[in-house]
Parts: structure tokens; sequence; C-alpha cells
């Protein structure tokens, strides 16, 4: 019976939390000319409830204990587009830049990246595939893909779902927090045995990863950066393989407003 209620209390907070994010950030999705959202300031780990100013509701507050129940709530558009950019430091200061591409509709996912060096490399993940082929070739080489690929082998970013995976005593800090006016749930993670701080900031409006970073002490080593989201993806796009094969197009749809 207690195991029932704890579930019970579970998924009674998450609905709450929904709640709460769409009503302090989701409205400017529908309504126009409205003032800015102030965002809430979370009042530290041991600040349980907060007051949003605008809407006058009390609600959870985002802090190492709340932040996974809050990030499992969000959820990623069914159809968009958006660029990337990936840079990697050295010791020295010098810096490598990766730019991606990248399109997503209906559970397809493709990207086309520029490395550092030029080459430039398309996937397509879709219905448990991964095709992969760099530019000038006729073939595509492929493999199984999971619900992970897209991203990690796709666009070679993390993944936000990682944070629900992690261990809460690795969270070093949670709250709200603006990323390029961005409203964001902000992570930072301790890497463990790899001595790592990992950051995340999470678009509370599109439910994507926008930005990411690794830091070794005060040295930051990894950057991964997001483009503004364009949604839907347009209609009539293929996601084909070089010998013309396409694995799906998108269909038309009505497009969604920008915030």
């Amino acid at each position: 019976m207690e195991t029932k209620n704890r579930n019970t209390l579970i998924i009674l907070t998450a609905i709450v939390i929904a709640i709460a994010v769409f009503a302090a950030f989701g409205r400017n999705l529908f309504v126009l000319n409205l003032d800015p959202i102030t965002m809430p300031q979370v009042l530290g780990s041991e600040a349980q409830m907060i007051v949003d100013p605008d809407t006058e509701l009390t609600w959870i507050a985002v802090t190492p204990d709340t932040v996974q129940d809050v990030v499992a709530t969000l959820t990623r558009p069914e159809s968009y587009y958006r660029t990337l950019k990936v840079e990697d430091f050295a010791q020295d200061g010098s810096s490598g830049e990766t730019t991606m591409q990248v399109w997503s509709d209906d559970g397809w996912t493709k990207t086309q990246t520029t490395g550092a060096n030029g080459v430039v490399r398309t996937s397509i993940v879709g219905d448990g595939t991964l095709w992969w082929w760099y530019a000038g070739s006729g073939s595509a080489a492929s493999a199984p893909a999971d619900e992970k690929s897209a991203d990690v082998d796709g666009q070679r970013i993390p993944t936000y779902e990682d944070v629900l995976a992690m261990e809460k005593a690795d969270i070093r800090s949670a709250g709200y927090e603006s990323w390029n006016d961005l409203p964001c749930v902000y992570v930072a993670v301790d890497g463990g045995i790899e001595n790592y701080e990992r950051r995340y900031w999470i678009s509370v409006e599109s439910g994507l990863l926008v930005c990411a970073e690794i830091w070794d002490g005060e040295t930051l080593c990894y950057r991964m950066s997001s483009g503004q989201v364009e949604r839907p993806v347009s209609a009539g796009m293929s996601f084909a393989l070089p010998d013309g094969t396409a694995l799906h197009t998108v269909e038309a749809a009505d497009a969604i407003p920008a915030p």
C-alpha cells in the first residue's frame, strides 16, 4: 500500500509540475502583446515552493531533488529544423568547430554534419535503422538504431534524457535559467571519476537541449549550442539516400507560430 501511495504521489507531482511550467512559460505561444514573463528565481536547494509573480501560482521549485521530475514532463516537437554548433576546446586555447543541420519529422531525423576538416557526413535515423554516408558517396552504410541514435550517432550531442538516468547525488545544482533569451531548465552534474562537470540547458518552450557544456575545473572543454528552432519542417522535404531512395517525405502541416 505504501508503494502504491508513493507512485500516486509521483504521478500527481509530475502533473502539477507540467501545469505549472506551462503556466509560467507556455502562454507566450498563444497570446500576443503581453508583458514579458519574469522567470521565477529558485531560492536554493532547501526552497521547495516558489511563487510566479505573473500568474501568482505557487509551484514546485527546480532543485537537485525535483529537476528530474520537471525534465520528465518536457516533450520535443514532432517536426522541426535547427542548426547546431559543437566546439571542442584544447588546452592551448584553440578550438575545433563542427556544424550541423538537423531535420526531424514524425520519428525520422536527418543530420548533415560539416567537420572542422570540411568533410560532410549525412545520417538518417528512423524505423529502427541508422544510415550514413559521406559527400561524394553513391551508397550508404547502415546499422540498427535505438532511441538515442539520432542524438548520439547522428548529431553527436548528449541527450537531455541522460539527466533522467543520473544519480540524484551527482546533480550539483539545478534551476530555471535563461540561455540565449530562452527560458530553460538548467542542470549541472558532477562527472564522477572523470572529474568533469556537465551542464545542460533544456528549453521549456521546445523541450529540446539547446546548450551543453563540459568543464574540467575552470576550463571549458566542450560546448554544444543550438540555433533557432523552426517548426515544422517544410512540406515535401525528402529524407533520401544517396541513390535516391526516399525513406521519408514530410507531409504538409500547419505552421506553428513563433513565440
